[in-house]
């Protein structure tokens, strides 16, 4: 990896070139775009995070060109690089921005969580029914499948609840994706200048109280505004948008406590597979505990507690 970063640091043309690749490849491997388009993001991050807004900024416009070119003749229209660039290279370079001046993870954090919220809030607005929107696609992606044999057992009832909750789930992996593009980038900038400063910031993620404040009173005005009769789908709605973000950004700071303790105590750090490895097999469980371990840290900072007692 440190080879990889290396190169991409050679120069404005070879970031924006690693940037249109990891992206093209994305296109090709469907199944591995998550993890491309995060790679993708991340080289606009380090360019930005070493040099500047105006090198990320650089970097996202070349690497947008670069894509449109190969774009255009494959799928007869430039428009998917110019969206990869506002929806993904944007949000990373802005992120990146603020850990460069601010040289916090909890800041950065919040900063891909209210991009999220602007993304999910403006397709509410700009759809005007977005549970509508999301079955139309959905329904595309099935009649694509039934050329290829279809998807058994998959029911409209099951397509109106998968569209229910879509807005809010993208929303989620919007933030789950920015902070892991950051978290790549940084990493690859601690390989090249400066090592073990990302165990360090990653340890020290905590979120300011305002945001925990914000996420719990969504968890409110969620359940609220669904038991009003009257009031637009929309409010709670988005109630439920800035839920999914708040929860998925708390588990960030669950698992940097658990980080910090680890580091702490002595522990092996072979222990943290657990935690990891439950987050891919039981998401729904893991997630809501870590969400709650993080939302106990953002009010009580354990981590400043066990220090002013060693103090």
């Amino acid at each position: 990896m440190r080879a990889v970063a290396a190169w991409i640091m050679r120069g404005r043309v070879h970031a924006a070139a690693a940037t249109a690749l990891c992206c093209m490849l994305g296109w090709v491997l469907i199944p591995l775009m998550p993890f491309f388009s995060c790679m993708s993001g991340a080289v606009v991050g380090l360019a930005t995070l070493r040099h500047g807004v105006v090198e990320g900024a650089s970097v996202t416009v070349i690497a947008a060109g670069m894509l449109a070119a190969v774009s255009l003749p494959v799928h007869g229209s430039s428009a998917p690089a110019w969206w990869v660039a506002l929806l993904l290279w944007l949000p990373a370079q802005l992120c990146a921005a603020v850990l460069r001046n601010t040289r916090d993870q909890g800041w950065t954090l919040l900063t891909a969580g209210l991009l999220a919220a602007m993304f999910a809030g403006g397709l509410r607005i700009m759809t005007g029914d977005v549970q509508a929107w999301w079955r139309q696609l959905l329904d595309v992606m099935m009649q694509a499948a039934s050329t290829r044999g279809g998807v058994p057992g998959i029911t409209g009832h099951h397509l109106d609840t998968v569209a229910g909750m879509l807005n809010s789930l993208v929303a989620a992996s919007m933030t789950a994706t920015l902070m892991l593009t950051l978290l790549l980038a940084r990493y690859w900038q601690a390989l090249l200048y400066n090592p073990g400063g990302l165990s360090r910031e990653f340890r020290a993620l905590r979120l300011p109280r305002v945001a925990a404040l914000v996420a719990t009173l969504a968890v409110l005005a969620a359940l609220v505004l669904k038991a009003q009769v009257g009031l637009p789908a929309a409010a709670s709605g988005f109630a439920l948008d800035v839920l999914a973000i708040g929860v998925t950004a708390l588990v960030f700071q669950g698992l940097s406590l658990m980080h910090h303790e680890v580091d702490v105590l002595g522990l092996s750090p072979a222990l943290l597979v657990v935690p990891y490895a439950m987050l891919v097999m039981v998401p729904h469980y893991i997630a809501v505990v870590l969400a709650a371990v993080g939302l106990a840290d953002v009010f009580f900072d354990f981590r400043s507690r066990k220090l002013s007692r060693r103090g």
